[in-house]
């Protein structure tokens, strides 16, 4: 049997009007979710953009800061590259194996002298072969250590006899010389630049050859070539660099053990008057030689031989700090001369 409700027309309308107001809500609620997401991701949105700005605008700042440091770097970096190769190049005393502060007031010492025999004489520690005969003024060689250099000393090296050289050499133009100057003694003047140059030391390496004509006029044609540098420019110390030569000994090889390393052994020979020519203030000469013997003496021991005190002149009337330096002999190899020269340098250097 089949039942039908009947329903009112007030309960139709009132349902509608629910579902409808139903439906309403739904859309104004989801709208309502719709703009709160919105807001929210736009929020979110911004929040990220802001950080990341400002992440931004620290890493433009860094990277600013570190372009204005590598622009300062950068602009030093000659400056540095320069200091650098000073200490890479730079032999000082402290690495040769001597304190820098050894030699403080040196030069208020008075040093004692002994008279050993009639041609021998010792001052301080250093021995003096007085091949002159002549009386010495003990009192102002005994101050000798009083004797110092400029600063930046402008140094001239030269070389009387040019071709003089060494055992081991492959060619020789006569008695143990040659005009190969990679072999003679003017590669030892070129070491002993290359280390002074290292202390500030102006040098000037004069490798003109004056003994092509005659050996034995030689120092006529040396002297004509101080002369001319002399004129251009005023010079504190002249080194004339020779190699010994004992005829009777050729294979004659004074050597010395300096931190390990065998060199060759170094002889000042200081001119005088004796022979007759001009030479008045020869004593400055040796009382150079003794100051910077003594010093040697005392930091690299055994590395001098006896000062040769002679009677010819030998050009050192031109400066009160003129000498010939006397490197090895006929016996030694050229590595053993080129050796000495960087202990030379740190001796002179001490000077200042």
């Amino acid at each position: 049997m089949i039942r039908i409700k009947v329903c009112r027309l007030s309960d139709i309308i009132n349902s509608t009007i629910v579902t409808f107001i139903y439906i309403l809500l739904c859309i104004f609620f989801s709208k309502m979710l719709i703009m709160i997401s919105k807001n929210i991701d736009t929020n979110i949105a911004k929040l990220f953009i802001q950080n990341n700005f400002i992440n931004i605008q620290q890493d433009n700042a860094i990277l600013e800061e570190r372009s204005f440091f590598e622009n300062i770097i950068l602009a030093q970096l000659p400056n540095v590259k320069k200091e650098q190769k000073k200490l890479e190049n730079k032999t000082d005393i402290k690495q040769l194996g001597v304190q820098q502060n050894k030699f403080e007031n040196i030069e208020n010492e008075i040093l004692t002298i002994e008279k050993i025999s009639e041609t021998k004489l010792k001052v301080g520690s250093v021995k003096i072969e007085n091949y002159t005969k002549d009386e010495l003024d003990y009192e102002e060689l005994s101050k000798s250590l009083s004797t110092h250099i400029p600063k930046k000393a402008n140094v001239l090296i030269y070389h009387t006899h040019t071709s003089e050289s060494y055992s081991g050499i492959k060619e020789y133009s006569d008695y143990y010389r040659t005009t190969d100057d990679e072999s003679n003694v003017v590669s030892v003047g070129k070491k002993l630049e290359e280390h002074l140059s290292k202390y500030e030391i102006n040098v000037t390496h004069d490798t003109t050859v004056h003994d092509h004509l005659s050996f034995g006029k030689a120092y006529n044609a040396s002297l004509q070539t101080l002369e001319k540098r002399m004129q251009e420019k005023d010079y504190d110390i002249l080194i004339d660099v020779h190699r010994d030569a004992l005829a009777a000994n050729e294979t004659f090889r004074p050597t010395a053990e300096i931190n390990g390393e065998t060199v060759a052994k170094l002889m000042f020979v200081v001119g005088t008057n004796a022979a007759g020519l001009k030479h008045d203030e020869w004593i400055e000469n040796l009382k150079f030689a003794i100051a910077f013997q003594e010093r040697a003496n005392r930091m690299y021991p055994g590395l001098f031989r006896d000062i040769h005190l002679s009677t010819s002149r030998y050009n050192q009337h031109m400066a009160d700090k003129a000498i010939i330096l006397e490197v090895g002999a006929t016996g030694n190899t050229i590595e053993e001369a080129q050796g000495a020269m960087k202990y030379f340098a740190a001796i002179l250097n001490s000077m200042k």
